[in-house]
């Protein structure tokens, strides 16, 4: 009688360990690309209110069946957060993607995406003395917009702005079941 139950726990543990790993995800953010961020000028206030920073992060599908990724929500730490904008990268081009439409994602497969938040400017604390060399630029170029290099750069010259506009703040993502139910979200934090 032992050994039949020691069989048995013994083809129970084996079977169990070997458990195909359904559902397996991994989210990754991409910190070293080469997205631009966006300032945006306002012709009313004379400077800068609005930056649009870009964050790629890459979907891996390691289970045995095509996931289904249907929106990513930029989670603001602070109030002065407005929409965000999703882009897929198909490599040259980022091509815009509605946030509710349903995108999938193939076993095996990896996809890369880019989602713009939207910012507004302590322009009291961020003055035109601060933006001066930008809004030279963008006064030139009659447009009010203005590209100002990768996170990783601007970080480099303005680490304190763009702390006060991220810190905090994280990704969340949603999928569906095969049923189409949502499945519990995925929150990550940004760096």
């Amino acid at each position: 009688m032992k050994k039949t139950i020691l069989l048995f726990l013994f083809f129970l543990l084996l079977f169990t360990s070997c458990k195909n790993q359904s559902g397996v995800l991994n989210i990754n953010q991409v910190i070293q690309n080469s997205n631009e961020i966006v300032i945006r000028y306002s012709e009313k206030m004379k400077t800068f209110w609005v930056i649009n920073i870009p964050f790629q992060f890459e979907i891996s599908n390691n289970s045995d069946e095509t996931e289904k990724f249907v929106t990513c929500s930029y989670i603001y730490n602070n109030q002065l957060g407005r929409h965000s904008k999703l882009y897929i990268d198909e490599g040259r081009a980022l091509i815009r993607n509605n946030q509710n439409d349903i995108k999938t994602i193939e076993s095996g497969q990896k996809k890369t995406y880019v989602i713009y938040s939207q910012h507004i400017i302590d322009t009291i604390k961020y003055n035109k003395t601060f933006f001066k060399s930008y809004l030279d630029k963008v006064k030139g170029r009659n447009e009010d917009t203005l590209l100002v290099g990768t996170l990783e750069q601007f970080k480099s010259k303005h680490p304190q702005l763009v702390k006060s506009l991220i810190e905090g703040d994280s990704l969340n993502f949603e999928f569906l079941t095969s049923e189409n139910k949502f499945k519990k979200p995925i929150k990550i934090p940004l760096n």
